[in-house]
């Protein structure tokens, strides 16, 4: 019986035998393995300042979330209440009103996950696009209303944590300057300096 031999295209069955001879003493003064990459103090700095926290108190101010406005008439008196937040930090303390941070307290005590604040009274405020440098926005004395402080789970950066989250509304007379302010940079950050207007927490730092 004659038996067909059949090929496989684009495949060579035949092994081939490499006739290249390794030289041992070759293979011995250029090792395969290669030492790590060693990082200087320069690039070991430069990364870890990628990791740290960005700054969120300058020179008295504090970057603060502007959420957005409500208007709103009485009277023929138009106003409007613009809504901040921010998370608060140790370095938060000595920039708000003592009520506030009493209250604050409380919460970490673990009495209450969520605190509404009352009889603050009106604060002095200043309020830029940067800390340092800037020009003013916006700067005068008003009362701040609807003040919340909450426990907030935060699993934005893998292990869930609890943070607390500061919310007010600051209640400004609506004039040409107010409005423009208000109607142009919510959804921002932005950087707020306060205090009491009896003095009890000076603007300048």
């Amino acid at each position: 019986m004659a038996v067909r031999q059949v090929g496989l295209v684009g495949r060579d069955t035949t092994k081939k035998r490499s006739t290249q001879k390794l030289d041992p003493n070759a293979d011995f003064e250029e090792p395969v393995r290669t030492e790590p990459e060693q990082l200087s103090a320069e690039e070991l700095e430069a990364e870890n300042e990628e990791k740290r926290e960005p700054t969120r108190i300058i020179n008295g101010f504090m970057a603060i979330n502007y959420v957005k406005p409500h208007f709103d008439i009485e009277k023929d008196k138009r106003s409007v209440a613009m809504e901040f937040s921010v998370e608060l930090t140790e370095d938060h303390r000595d920039l708000l009103p003592d009520s506030v941070v009493s209250e604050w307290r409380h919460i970490e005590e673990g009495t209450c996950r969520l605190s509404e604040v009352s009889g603050v009274g009106a604060q002095s405020f200043d309020l830029r696009l940067a800390p340092d440098g800037a020009e003013t926005e916006l700067q005068d004395s008003a009362p701040i209303e609807k003040i919340r402080l909450q426990v907030i789970e935060d699993k934005g950066t893998g292990d869930a944590k609890d943070i607390i989250r500061l919310s007010f509304r600051l209640v400004c007379a609506l004039n040409p300057t107010v409005e423009r302010f208000a109607c142009r940079h919510y959804g921002s950050t932005i950087w707020l300096k306060m205090g009491d207007v009896q003095g009890t927490l000076p603007l300048e730092t």
